[in-house]
């Protein structure tokens, strides 16, 4: 399945709730170019351009910021309420999966070929599904900000062509080497997840083969082992997340 055809049935699965969560956050964020277009209008009566008066100005401020808590309200509901419909939905089908085939061959194999391990799988249920249904969010914010960056745009050059170029060259700047710096997060992110599937691979083992560890008194190199496996995803997750800290900001 591609990528574009995943996307299109899970939100086929639920369009009410996604159409909320797009529609909200796609007037969120246009409503972002009224507040200045508001002021503008205020300080253009101040000059005696032909603008507002004080009280109108606070009138449309106060209606702006109640549509803006209004559509984040709306977006934030419609968000939750559709990913948490995905995540169900993609578990369920998952399960479903799994009994389907017989026992032995109920898991995939690991990427060295061996079976996977209990809480290898526990993880891949937990976090493969919440990544698969919250990254739908890229389409949101990509439709929301497109359609605000080109308000601003056009506002913009109606003003002033060189301010606007200034401004918007030096962006274009940015998300070109955020773009960059996002193929290495995905690697920082995949080593994480990996770290931190052993992890919970590992602590499974231990509650599973405790009275063998007993019987071997093998029990402070487990801990040392399992010492080691923490701090390898201890060191992983904190480049993913001082990565992803660098791009967001």
């Amino acid at each position: 399945m591609k990528t574009y055809q995943y996307f299109w049935q899970l939100i086929r699965f639920r369009p009410g709730y996604y159409a909320r969560d797009l529609g909200g956050i796609t007037i969120r964020f246009a409503l972002t170019t009224v507040q200045g277009l508001i002021l503008k209008a205020f300080f253009d009566g101040l000059t005696g351009a032909g603008g507002l008066p004080l009280k109108p100005v606070v009138g449309w401020q106060l209606l702006q910021m109640s549509l803006v808590l209004l559509t984040t309200y709306i977006a934030v509901m419609g968000y939750a309420n559709f990913t948490q419909h995905g995540m169900a939905l993609l578990i369920r089908n998952m399960f479903a999966h799994i009994l389907r085939l017989p026992g032995g061959k109920a898991l995939p194999p690991d990427q060295d070929g061996t079976p996977m391990s209990t809480g290898k799988v526990i993880s891949t249920l937990r976090d493969d599904v919440d990544e698969m249904a919250h990254s739908i969010i890229i389409i949101d914010d990509t439709v929301a900000l497109a359609v605000a960056a080109v308000l601003s745009f056009t506002i913009m050059l109606r003003i002033n062509v060189w301010v606007t170029l200034g401004t918007f060259l030096p962006l274009a700047a940015v998300i070109l080497i955020a773009q960059r710096l996002g193929q290495r997060a995905k690697a920082y992110r995949s080593a994480s997840r990996q770290a931190t599937a052993a992890v919970t691979g590992m602590i499974a083992d231990m509650f599973n083969a405790t009275q063998a560890i007993k019987v071997a008194h093998a029990e402070e190199r487990l801990i040392a082992r399992f010492r080691q496996v923490n701090e390898q995803r201890r060191q992983t997750m904190i480049k993913d997340r001082v990565l992803v800290q660098l791009i967001d900001a």
